[in-house]
Parts: C-alpha cells; sequence; structure tokens
C-alpha cells in the first residue's frame, strides 16, 4: 500500500513472500522529467503487466527487480489517496480475476483510511471544542469572577483604612455583598448562563449600574 504524501508516494504496508520484516515509509518521488509507472497509475485508472519494451516496474523493496506488476488507485469519492501495487518475478502473472481481486481489496483499503481519517478528524474537532471550552471559562472568570474579586480587595482596603466604625461597617458589608455576587456568577459561568445583570436590563443600565457600583 503506497500512500501519497504531496509529490511523493510512501510505502505505508506491505508484504513479501519469503521476508518476515519488509522497511517501510520509503518514499518514491511523483514528479520528474519522465512520469514512472507508479506516478502513471496514479493519474490514470491503473495498469497491469508492464509492457515489452516499456519502462520496467519500481522496485518497492530494495535489492529486488520485479518484472511485472499491478497498480490500482485507491480512491475515495473523488479523492485518490495512493495505490495498491502488487509485483511480481513472473513477466506475466495476472489475468482479469487478479485484477479484480486488487481492486476489491483496493476498496476496503480506501474504507478503513477514510474511516481513520473521519475518526482523526473527530478527536481534533473535539480537542477544539474542549479548548474552546477553557477559553469561554477564562473570560468568563476574568470578565466577572476576576471583577468581583478585585472589588473584595478594595472593600476590604477600604475598611483597613476607614476613620470609624460605621464606614468600616458599610466598607465590610460592600465587601460581603460582591462576595456573594461572585459566588452567584462562578455558578452562572459554570453552567454557561448569562451574567445576571443583562438578565434584569439592557447593556446600557448594566454597564450605569456597574460604574454606579
Amino acid at each position: 500500500v503506497l500512500l501519497q504524501h504531496g509529490d511523493y508516494l510512501v510505502l505505508a504496508a506491505c508484504a513479501a513472500r519469503g521476508r518476515e520484516e519488509v522497511p517501510l515509509g520509503r518514499a518514491f518521488p511523483l514528479a520528474g522529467p519522465s512520469p514512472s509507472p507508479l506516478a502513471r497509475a496514479l493519474a490514470g485508472e491503473g495498469h497491469g503487466s508492464a509492457q515489452p519494451g516499456g519502462a520496467a516496474p519500481t522496485p518497492l523493496l530494495p535489492g529486488t527487480a520485479p518484472l511485472a506488476e499491478m497498480a490500482i488507485p485507491i480512491r475515495v469519492a473523488d479523492r485518490t489517496l495512493g495505490l495498491m501495487v502488487v509485483q511480481s518475478f513472473d513477466p506475466a502473472p495476472f489475468d482479469e480475476e487478479d485484477r479484480f481481486t486488487v481492486q476489491t481489496i483496493a476498496g476496503q483499503v480506501a474504507v478503513a483510511l477514510e474511516n481513520a481519517r473521519l475518526l482523526e478528524a473527530e478527536r481534533r474537532l473535539r480537542g477544539l471544542a474542549v479548548a474552546e471550552e477553557r477559553n469561554r471559562m477564562a473570560r468568563e472568570i476574568h470578565d466577572t469572577l476576576a471583577q468581583g474579586f478585585m472589588g473584595i480587595i478594595m472593600q476590604l482596603r477600604a475598611m483597613e483604612a476607614a476613620a470609624d466604625t460605621e464606614t468600616a461597617r458599610f466598607h465590610r458589608e460592600a465587601a460581603l455583598a460582591l462576595a456573594q455576587e461572585s459566588l452567584q456568577e462562578a455558578r452562572r459561568s459554570v453552567w454557561n448562563l448569562r451574567p445576571r445583570p443583562l438578565e434584569d436590563r439592557g447593556l446600557a443600565a448594566a454597564l450605569a449600574a456597574e460604574v454606579a457600583a
């Protein structure tokens, strides 16, 4: 199985008679002054045995010299993903039944590759959704909770600097009220609800109330 990556076909899976291990990852260029049989097969409808006098098959494994190959495009809808290639040391080993078999396997490989692509895309989308939710929570914390905590700190500092008991009590009660509001906003942020001031009044009135507070 050769998968297309840009201007290259990369050996992604391979089985060879008499070899327990096959080196994968070999790259075969598609571009060049004279298109290789693999490049022509990728652009066309595939091919069977090499024609007499034509270009010899590109050896997929080092140290081999195949005499014939069958290359069938692996397609999903109008996209070509790569090639299913069978090579042989026999100059004329393939018939129509072999071609049908390889086409069937290529179709199954195409479905498997497309399912893997869709699964990876779903994982990426899920990751993006998680990142977006984290960003939303960060915005909520910055816009509501951080503002409330800053207000609490300012009221507590004002209470410490108060010149009389009545003023200190006023700032303490203001800090308590801000703490209760911040707790409510924290709960609302978790449930992705709108800030309470915007539910009770419009934006202009809510901003005026915030400025007054």
